[in-house]
């Protein structure tokens, strides 16, 4: 989704990925690689909502269109 600037899908996938029943699956989590933990880690990062979603508009200033822009709160 990132690749493909779709700002809206990626923070509902990431929002999946951090609720409480997926986030409780220690071991399921051990098993993913670190590079895909390194990519999920700078996606959160991404889209927290710290200041406004400070980085997630900084993000979205400097894609090259077409892009889907993330316009609400997640579910």
């Amino acid at each position: 989704c990132s690749e493909l600037n779709n700002f809206s899908t990626l923070i509902h996938i990431i929002a999946g990925l951090n609720s409480t029943p997926i986030h409780r699956l220690r071991r399921t989590w051990e098993t993913v690689n670190q590079k895909s933990m390194a990519s999920l880690k700078a996606l959160n990062a991404i889209m927290r909502p710290d200041k406004n979603y400070k980085q997630y508009r900084e993000a979205l200033r400097n894609v090259t269109p077409p892009c889907v822009p993330f316009l609400g709160e997640p579910p």
